[in-house]
């Protein structure tokens, strides 16, 4: 009986002429993340038979991937199966290891852990880093060598170098689009100024910020500060318009409209100048009592001659 039990705990280590194929299999997992984030890259393993161990090499590119093996290895189902994984610098290798048991039980299927593997920030986004397995070995509870029945290119996984998302600006505008300015109260002939402010509401530090450009407004009582600005990401900027009121009196009304990024016309509000009302001529406290004396006089008198023209 121990020469049995100790030819199959040697057979598990150095393994046995192979066997027919049956369903094991470890399988590599795939994950993605930007240069300077980490992938997460799950190890799984399909048990097939009465295979009790086995071990993969997974080979990586160390010049861009740096393994982590804190949540690799473990243990595996209820029976005593253990995992273990080690890094050699340019590959990882996983054993699944069986218990010094008799009879010794088949290894279940489950997860082996999983492989933390952070990207070097000069990696080429958009590309992927292979996580190829190698070479691998599966024996049974005899010590006999077996096959897995795909081959290990299907099971291998990668490392996705993902590309950072596009950040893009939020342009918001004062007076808000479609909305009215106005100028004033102003004499007629004289000058006054509002302003215009663009502002981009993006709170990613990484907003690009957004350009204004062709900015006019009709007719001839208005000016602009400058035709365009250049809005920084999360910040703003501003263009003043100056309007003159015409010495008719007259109220001009007209549009301003600018380019946003390119769009023509993106940005478009009414523009006008409302005029100083005129003053009303008002009495003040002493007018007021000394026009109210007058006319009380003016009654008085009026009364005087009424009764004697009666008398």
């Amino acid at each position: 009986m121990k020469k049995n039990r100790v030819a199959a705990l040697l057979g598990l280590a150095f393994g046995f002429a192979a066997s027919g194929a049956i369903a094991q299999e470890i399988s590599v997992g795939t994950d993605g993340a930007q240069p300077g984030g980490t992938a997460t890259i799950p190890l799984t393993y399909t048990a097939g038979g009465d295979v009790a161990s086995a071990d993969a090499t997974i080979d990586y590119d160390e010049t861009i991937l740096t393994p982590d093996l804190t949540n690799c290895g473990g243990t595996l189902g209820s029976d005593g199966h253990t995992v273990s994984c080690n890094d050699t610098g340019t590959a990882i290798q996983v054993l699944i290891v069986a218990p010094v048991t008799f009879p010794i039980p088949p290894a279940p299927s489950g997860s082996l852990g999983s492989i933390d593997f952070a990207i070097d920030a000069g990696a080429t986004e958009g590309t992927s880093s292979p996580l190829d397995i190698t070479m691998e070995n599966y024996f049974d509870t005899s010590g006999n060598a077996v096959s897995p029945p795909t081959t290990a290119a299907s099971r291998s996984g990668q490392v996705d170098i993902l590309a950072a998302p596009v950040v893009m600006a939020m342009p918001t505008f004062s007076p808000s689009n479609g909305g009215q300015i106005a100028i004033g109260p102003l004499t007629p002939g004289g000058s006054g100024t509002n302003t215009v402010t663009f502002s981009d509401a993006q709170t990613d530090p990484a907003s690009p910020g957004y350009t204004v450009s062709n900015c006019s407004v009709t007719g001839t009582a208005f000016s602009l500060s400058s035709t365009g600005v250049t809005v920084p990401g999360n910040g703003s900027a501003s263009i003043t318009i100056t309007g003159t009121a015409p010495t008719d009196g007259t109220v001009p009304s007209e549009t301003l409209t600018c380019d946003v990024d390119g769009t023509t016309d993106a940005y478009s509000i009414g523009v006008s100048i409302f005029l100083q009302p005129e003053e009303v001529p008002t009495l003040s406290q002493w007018a007021l009592i000394l026009l109210a004396l007058g006319m009380a006089g003016i009654g008085f008198m009026s009364l005087r001659r009424r009764g004697s023209n009666i008398a």
